[in-house]
């Protein structure tokens, strides 16, 4: 907004730029000493005697009047000895990044006349005692700092001061409306962009008349424009806009001779727009964001110098005045969000070099000029929510300046521009809710992020490429064709909706490629085949499929997804619905699919899956469970088996009778559990005779010879089963060194089991035939020989004899 300000340091630094005298020694000295105090920043490292003295302006008699140096990172704070130079009249340290309060030193630089401090981080109150600062000062520029509270009422005592700049602080007190309306030299005053106190514009600026440049918008004013300011006749900028203002705009305002720009937007003003504009100086108005009512003024074509309209937002009715469309200096028209009715000036854009151009929101009629780009400069056309008809012009095909088209609600008709696809600039063609009809090229501009061109007549292929597309929404055309086969040429898109259309074929798979796909409508056109399993790997939160002729299963990949809407109605899908899908949240997804249904959410409008299709994994579970019955009743059958075997075994126990002669540590189990084959070391006419181990109770146990007879139990009585018994109990109980211990007996109505002590190395027979042992080292213990075979041979004998009889 300085541009008034800028202007003033740009000629004053071009004055100071004349001289190009060095210092004099002494002056050379002097900053030395500065350098050393500012503790040698790096930017004033050419300052010595033989080098650049930067950013010093000296007189012709080689005195330091002025020291320039903006921009140079300097932190560190002001020394003192700046002061030093005596003939110091010019000190900018603007854009630097200076912080703490306000240098307070600068109160020794008695000759100074322009203070530039601006664009810094200084911070905290400006001291009440800022008049202390040279009496002569001219500009004080303190603007784009973090100054909080009052702007002191001593700022009333620089007389001299041309040019007064705090704007953009944090100022949130008051300021001394009164003190500043004496400054009657001032030609600068800016305020702006400060949270002061509410209050009104103060009459006492009405002193000033030599300002050129006001600048008080944000600033929380409150009340009227006072007429008292009628008298700031030298201004070139006014600027009140953003403020809490209200009621009419005067029109003296409008009449000032010399006023070029003129800010009162988002002010709340109302009324109507004065009938005589004579502000013939005026370039820039801006009147927006305000309740301003009527027509505009017939005369605004008189302000021949006019480059910039902004009447926006306001409440404006009436027809765009027809001289606006000869104003020579014309670029920016912004007439948006009013009320405006009728045709645009036939010959708008013809006689200036417009580039912007924005009157949506209104209820204009009729054709767009073939002049809107006349002088190849136009760069936005927004003409949106209006009842304009007609072709559009065809010469706009060859505006290759264009960013930005928003044509959409309105009533064109005929052919969209064919070139305008390719211009490398454009970035957003929106021309919706028309009668456009035409073709798509193959490739578009790689620029356009952009194209929204639903409800028309647009026909042919869709592009095959469009490298630079985010969204493309063109439901409701007669696009035919397939999609193409390659997306990955479409693969920023992240908005696609085709609804609406004639496409057929199937979507292809390369539709993965579009990773940043979160929107897709393809309804109501004639796609079939499968839906590509690739969909449900795309972060989709929008899938449109209804109204097609797809067939198939819903990928499983579908559980993927995490959908806001999901329609997959009139179809010919078939199979049970994805179990993520089957939420209520999805009961009107899958309407008209015949061959669909559902196993757990029975709210979706579906059948229950059959029994048979209950799916793959009902069959394995049955198969599994088959499988488990067999293993138990195996598992049941063998421990009956079991059971019964025991049972048998203790049943057939029961029937053996055991007659232990000594103290013993085994019971017939033991014995009975080992007669077998393989423990059989003989076998005679009688019986047979094993050898077996008996764990008994010992670590080592023991082993017995067991020799059973053989018996009929036909021919079994009772009294020669006593018969037998009394003479076993004979011979058990017999104790002598020769005869073989005979342990216990074991009968029962088969046999007879006689248990002795086992004596090794082979029976009496075998021993005595072949005589390769000893007798008595056979036995170990002195046994007969004789008496042995004598005892077993009455015995045996006598018990056969019996049998017999």
């Amino acid at each position: 907004m300085a541009v008034y300000n800028i202007l003033i340091l740009f000629l004053l630094l071009l004055f100071f730029s004349l001289s190009t005298a060095q210092p004099s020694a002494d002056e050379q000295k002097l900053l030395l000493t500065i350098k050393q105090d500012w503790d040698n920043p790096d930017p004033l490292s050419s300052w010595s005697s033989t080098g650049n003295w930067t950013g010093v302006i000296c007189s012709n008699t080689g005195q330091v009047t002025g020291l320039s140096l903006p921009s140079l990172h300097i932190a560190r704070p002001i020394p003192a000895s700046v002061c030093s130079l005596k003939n110091l009249k010019y000190l900018d340290l603007s854009y630097n990044n200076l912080t703490g309060d306000f240098p307070t030193v600068l109160y020794g630089c008695s000759a100074l006349e322009y203070l530039d401090l601006s664009n810094n981080q200084l911070s905290g109150r400006l001291p009440d005692g800022i008049d202390m600062l040279s009496s002569g000062m001219q500009h004080l520029n303190l603007s784009s700092n973090a100054f909080v509270g009052d702007v002191p009422s001593a700022i009333g005592r620089f007389s001299k001061l041309k040019s007064l700049v705090l704007d953009t602080n944090n100022f949130n007190g008051n300021y001394p409306g009164a003190a500043i309306g004496g400054l009657v030299e001032l030609e600068t005053l800016t305020l702006a962009y400060n949270p002061f106190k509410p209050g009104p514009v103060p009459k006492e600026f009405g002193n000033l008349t030599k300002l050129t440049y006001l600048w008080l918008s944000r600033m929380n004013i409150t009340g009227t424009i006072p007429d008292d300011l009628s008298s700031l006749t030298e201004l070139t900028l006014l600027d009140l806009s953003q403020n809490k203002m209200q009621g009419q705009i005067p029109e003296w305002v409008l009449k000032l001779k010399k006023l070029e720009i003129l800010y009162l937007f988002a002010s709340n003003f109302s009324g109507e727009i004065g009938p005589n504009i004579t502000a013939l100086n005026l370039q820039e108005l801006d009147l927006s964001m305000n309740k301003l009512s009527g027509s505009i003024p017939e005369d605004i074509a008189n302000l021949k110098k006019l480059r910039l309209l902004f009447l926006y937002y306001n409440q404006l009715t009436g027809p765009i005045p027809a001289g606006v469309g000869v104003m020579p200096n014309l670029t920016d028209i912004r007439l948006f969000d009013n009320k405006l009715f009728g045709p645009l000036p036939s010959e708008l854009g013809k006689h200036s070099e417009l580039g912007n151009f924005e009157v949506s929101n209104n209820n204009l009629s009729g054709e767009l000029p073939d002049t809107l780009c006349f002088n190849k400069k136009l760069y936005d056309i927004v003409v949106f929510n209006n009842n304009f008809s007609g072709v559009f012009p065809a010469n706009l095909g060859d505006c290759d300046t264009l960013n930005n088209i928003m044509a959409y609600n309105n009533h064109f008709t005929g052919d969209f521009p064919k070139k305008i696809w390719s211009f490398a600039m454009l970035t957003n063609i929106m021309i919706g809710d028309n009668n456009f009809t035409g073709t798509l090229p193959s490739e578009v501009s790689f620029n356009i992020s952009r194209i929204e061109m639903g409800n028309n007549r647009f026909s042919g292929a869709l592009p095959l490429a469009a490298v630079g597309l985010k969204s493309f929404t063109a439901e409701n055309n007669q696009l035919s064709g397939e999609l193409p086969d390659d997306m990955s040429r479409l693969n920023n898109l992240t908005e696609l909706n085709l609804a609406g259309n004639r496409l057929s074929g199937s979507i292809p798979p390369s539709i993965q490629s579009l990773t940043r796909l979160t929107s897709l409508n393809l309804s109501s056109n004639q796609i079939s085949g499968e839906i590509p399993a690739a969909l449900g790997l795309i972060g989709l939160n929008m899938l449109d499929l209804s109204d097609n002729e797809l067939t198939g299963d819903i990928p499983q990949e579908f559980n993927n997804l995490h959908l806001n809407v999901l329609n997959l109605s009139s179809n010919q899908l078939s199979g049970e619905v994805p179990g993520s899908l089957q939420n209520g949240a999805y009961d009107r997804s899958f309407l008209s699919n015949h061959g669909l249904c559902a196993t757990v959410n029975m709210n979706l409008n579906l059948p229950a899956c059959p029994y048979e299709g209950h799916n793959k994994l009902s069959m394995s579970l049955i198969i599994v469970f088959s499988v488990l019955a067999g293993v138990v009743f195996i598992g049941a059958v063998a421990i009956w088996l079991l059971i019964l075997r025991h049972q048998k075994r203790r049943q057939d126990l029961t029937v053996w009778k055991m007659t232990p002669f000594r103290t013993l540590d085994f019971s017939e189990c033991d014995v009975l559990g080992n007669l077998r084959e393989e423990n059989v070391i003989g076998s005679g006419g009688s019986g047979k005779v094993y050898r077996i181990h008996i764990g008994g109770k010992g670590s080592a146990g023991k082993v017995v010879a067991v020799k059973r007879l053989w018996r009929t139990p036909a021919k079994s009585d009772a009294k020669s089963d006593k018969e037998f018994d009394a003479e076993v109990r004979i011979l058990g109980e017999a104790r002598h060194n020769n005869i073989v211990n005979l342990l216990c007996c074991i009968s029962s109505d088969d046999a007879k089991l006689l248990v002795y002590e086992y004596m090794e190395n082979g029976s009496l027979d075998s021993s005595s035939s072949s005589g390769a042992a000893n007798w008595n080292m056979r036995t170990g213990r002195g046994v007969s020989r004789e008496f042995f075979l004598f005892t077993e041979i009455i015995f045996t004998c006598g018990w056969i004899y019996r049998l017999r009889r």
